[in-house]
């Protein structure tokens, strides 16, 4: 979609972050440039100053009142009492500060009781358009086939799939990265959280690797399991595996040199040699239907792992310990632009 002129900066309570992001998504769907803290902010920068020339630029300011802004404190009453002062500086018939309700009785500040509020609290779509339309962007370009009445919390992303292996550092990081995701606004599917009891595991892996955003933490443990790598296989299967992938890589894996990529190899033969060994003792018994498919997978793996290996070891990855000081911040923007970019 175009971009217009337009700059909405949205003030929000820490715990109203998932919903500035749903917002966030919403605008910036309809061509308006947006500005909040946890988007904007580059690194090193400091805080109050960049929000105080964000809010001097701004068109308006949208400030999100829930049941969390009585109490909260920090930037966020920073943010209104720097909309408040800029507000002095226009006409008075300038639509400056927005109140946005989340909750029909959120409370207001004193300060903003005297300001029209927009609703929020009933349907998202209904409070985005009739705020395009007041800051004079032309709304019918907002996503008009959408319900009018449908919830914020119901804003689609796509589905972002975590592959990992279970235990140790890699499944630390899964649970980091969907709390990470979470705080943003955004579900991650995991085995732990879509498979349930008597579920079947390998639709689950299927389905993932189908899935357009797929993040996979690649340790020594994954690329020696066989469930994983029937992961890596499903995600290459279905094409475009680097525009498809958002690889995390631990230490550990040491995919860097070709010799450290040989023992994964080496392992997989093994593997084969092992499991064809024992079918060659067991072949009197017979009905050993599953033994070969899982003897199938080994050598599929065989066959791919160096040329999946060497895909993942030539993209710039960034070390954990980057993404684990950005609370996974760089991995999360990849894929919202990836998100854009797929309109």
């Amino acid at each position: 979609m175009p971009k217009n002129n337009k700059l909405i900066y949205i003030a929000y309570a820490d715990d109203d972050l998932p919903i500035a992001k749903k917002l966030f998504l919403h605008l910036s769907g309809a061509g308006v440039t947006v500005w909040y803290r946890e988007e904007s902010i580059p690194f090193g920068k400091v805080k109050t100053r960049m929000m105080n020339q964000a809010i001097n630029k701004a068109d308006c300011v949208m400030i999100l009142l829930s049941k969390h802004t009585a109490n909260s404190h920090g930037f966020f009453q920073q943010e209104i009492r720097m909309a408040l002062n800029r507000r002095q500086e226009l006409p008075e018939d300038k639509v400056f500060i927005i109140p946005a309700l989340l909750e029909k009785d959120a409370p207001r500040p004193y300060a903003l009781e005297g300001i029209m509020p927009l609703d929020l609290s009933m349907g998202a779509e209904k409070g985005v358009r009739k705020l395009l339309k007041g800051i004079g962007v032309n709304p019918a370009r907002h996503n008009e086939e959408s319900s009018n009445n449908q919830p914020i919390e119901m804003t689609k992303v796509p589905e972002i799939y975590i592959s990992y292996a279970w235990g140790g550092e890699s499944e630390k990081i899964a649970d980091a990265l969907e709390k990470a995701f979470q705080k943003r606004g955004v579900t991650v599917k995991r085995d732990k959280n879509s498979v349930n009891y008597k579920d079947s595991i390998k639709e689950f892996m299927k389905q993932l690797g189908q899935g357009r955003f797929v993040i996979p933490i690649i340790s020594k443990k994954y690329l020696e399991a066989k469930n994983c790598m029937f992961e890596l296989l499903e995600i290459a299967k279905h094409k475009q595996f680097q525009k498809r992938i958002f690889p995390i890589v631990l230490p550990n894996s040491k995919i860097y040199s070709a010799l450290d990529r040989l023992v994964y190899i080496n392992h997989w033969e093994k593997k084969i040699a092992e499991l064809d060994a024992a079918i060659r003792e067991a072949k009197g018994l017979g009905n050993l239907g599953s033994i070969y498919t899982e003897l199938d997978t080994f050598h599929a793996i065989r066959n791919q792992i160096d040329g999946l290996v060497g895909i993942i070891s030539d993209m710039n990855n960034l070390t954990t310990e980057i993404h684990q000081t950005g609370n996974y911040e760089i991995v999360f923007e990849a894929i919202m632009k990836a998100i854009k970019e797929d309109g």
